[in-house]
Order: C-alpha cells, then structure tokens, then sequence
C-alpha cells in the first residue's frame, strides 16, 4: 500500500527533475501564486528589552539576504541631506556588524533620535531604510536594524502540499 508521503515525493521528485533546476529555491513561482509574499530568507521573531528596539519585540523580521551588502547611506554635515556623487546617487559607506550580531529587516519605525543623544548597547544598531514598490504597484518602508542573535527566534517556514487525487479518496472531497 503506497502512502500519501510516498505519493508526494514521487510527485515531487518528477516535478523538480522537469524544471533543469537543482536548487529547490532557485525554482520560480507558478503565475497563480506570483503575488504571494515569499521572503527567501530566514524568519526570526524578536523579543529585546533595549530602549527603542523594544517597539520590534513580538514582531517577525527577515534576515538580510547574502546577496545584499549592509551599506549606510552617508549624511552631508552642512545641509544635512544625503550625499551625492556628481552622478547624483547616493553615496554609501559600508557599516561594520558587530560579531554576535545580524542584519534584519522590518517595516516597523521605532523612532531612534539623534545619535548625539542616544546611543544603543553593544549588539544594536540602526543603519538605513529602503522604500520597496510591490508587484501590485503599492509600497512600503523597510527598515535595516542590527540585533544580537540573542534576542531573535528563528522561524521555521513550512507549507503543507498533497496530491488533490489522494485527499479526495482519503476524506472524501
């Protein structure tokens, strides 16, 4: 008697062997589930007690990706504004990560001042935001903070996949 396990795998292994691909997560999206919100990296849930930081605790956060560099964009002193080069980008300055710590990002603002009146324990940091456009044409703001690996959770992302022809015989759907 075969299993719904064995089912799956079965399934599972002939569908990636028919993609070319042999990294599961290098496989794209069918167009149906396109708008689906898929982080590609690792999920961790924060739980800190740091002044200011503490506005993330209970939240879930995404890791930086490898591909991305942590880079802080660099403050002109006289008028204030960022800088930029004759091209007119930004210019940036790599931010050094303290060990014990890691890059995350979310889209919650927890209101730091001014550096000159606050500065974080060792292990957090503030470094840059982003403004990210979705497919669907809306956008939001991302925030890169730095957190000791202390107070951040990982979450593990699993789904749930059968075959359809399975179930039905199973629970009859």
């Amino acid at each position: 008697m075969t299993t719904l396990e064995s089912v799956f795998v079965r399934e599972f292994r002939n569908a990636v062997s028919n993609t070319g691909y042999k990294d599961i997560y290098k496989i794209p999206l069918p167009k149906e589930v396109e708008d689906w919100e898929v982080s590609g990296t690792d999920l961790f849930k924060v739980e800190t007690e740091e002044p200011y930081f503490s506005n993330l605790s209970g939240s879930i956060v995404k890791r930086l990706p490898k591909d991305k560099i942590a880079r802080q964009r660099v403050i002109n002193p006289v008028t204030r504004n960022f800088k930029r080069d004759e091209n007119g980008e930004y210019e940036y300055t790599d931010y050094s990560i303290p060990s014990g710590s890691i890059v995350v990002l979310s889209e919650i603002q927890i209101g730091l001042p001014n550096p000159m009146k606050y500065t974080p324990s060792q292990g957090y940091g503030y470094i840059d935001f982003n403004f990210i456009t979705k497919k669907d044409g809306s956008a939001y703001v991302e925030y890169m903070y730095v957190l000791p690996k202390s107070c951040l959770y990982k979450i593990h992302q699993t789904a749930s996949a059968a075959p359809l022809t399975e179930l039905r015989g199973r629970y009859h759907l």
